[in-house]
């Protein structure tokens, strides 16, 4: 085979870029791709990629084109002819990998089956699930001596610390019951028995108050829980739940309806948002 003008100054090129110690001495197949702008530039676009999602999109992009050679080509061509075709990489892998987790989380909670520690375990995962109002999810999750919550995020807004407790769809029971006596839709006892759990546990965090300010500069009269448990696919129960959250004080319920509604919300705004938004939420 004979080498054009082009390409023996390619190979050229690349033999000292070799000679020179740029190439890597480990013994396997590499990519060389053109670049643009001077050896800085490449530099610095290297350091810019180290942001976790950003190099996690051109991990799996490259898989994916070791897996379908056919496009390597052309994914090669775009990643010199673009310098930001790694941000929009990056946020359509993560919407992506969004979607697969609400339609996940979807068919959970559909399925009888699934148990308190499997949704705890997408939710410890996939914490944007929970909505864009937290910050963080703290690593802390005992603060009494008797007592751990599921979880304990950091709101964004005001930095206040909530305590999340996640139970189950109750499949084939609902959060309230009519009772016809007094005609009124009154908690059932998974309800019930879940609600007195978060007041003793935030009563019990009063008791401890002085010591858990002193020692970890959190205020625990401003936290608040929130309860995730059953469903309110009909009015009689959605009306029910809002009067029953009216009466409640530091304490919320929501329902996985409400949760997977939350989830659809977040998800639609980062399909909205541009690019370099969307490549900022990271899991």
């Amino acid at each position: 085979m004979q080498l054009g003008g082009d390409e023996t100054r390619r190979l050229a090129d690349f033999l000292a870029a070799s000679g020179s110690g740029s190439v890597p001495s480990d013994t396997g197949g590499y990519i060389v791709m053109p670049t643009k702008g001077s050896p800085a530039d490449v530099i610095r676009a290297l350091q810019d990629l180290t942001a976790t999602d950003r190099m996690d999109a051109l991990a799996m992009l490259l898989r994916e084109a070791s897996e379908k050679p056919a496009i390597l080509g052309d994914l090669v061509s775009r990643l010199a002819a673009d310098e930001r075709f790694i941000e929009k990489a990056a946020a359509a892998m993560n919407l992506a990998v969004y979607r697969q987790v609400l339609f996940r989380l979807e068919t959970m909670i559909d399925d009888p089956t699934v148990k308190e520690g499997q949704f705890q375990a997408l939710l410890e995962e996939q914490p944007w699930l929970f909505g864009s109002e937290y910050s963080c999810i703290l690593d802390r999750r005992r603060w009494t001596r008797d007592e751990i919550t599921d979880f304990v995020p950091r709101r964004t807004t005001d930095g206040r610390v909530e305590l999340i407790e996640i139970k189950t769809p109750l499949h084939g029971k609902s959060l309230f019951n009519w009772d016809a006596s007094h005609k009124v839709w009154a908690p059932g006892v998974e309800l019930s028995r879940v609600v007195a759990q978060a007041e003793n546990y935030l009563e019990k965090l009063d008791r401890n108050r002085d010591g858990i300010l002193a020692n970890d500069r959190e205020d625990v009269t401003k936290m608040r829980a929130r309860i995730i448990i059953g469903r309110d696919r009909d009015d009689d129960q959605r009306d029910a739940l809002r009067r029953h959250n009216g009466h409640l004080h530091r304490i919320e319920i929501i329902t996985f309806d409400g949760l997977l509604a939350i989830a659809k919300r977040v998800l639609r705004y980062f399909e909205d948002a541009p690019a370099e938004q969307c490549v900022v939420l990271g899991t």
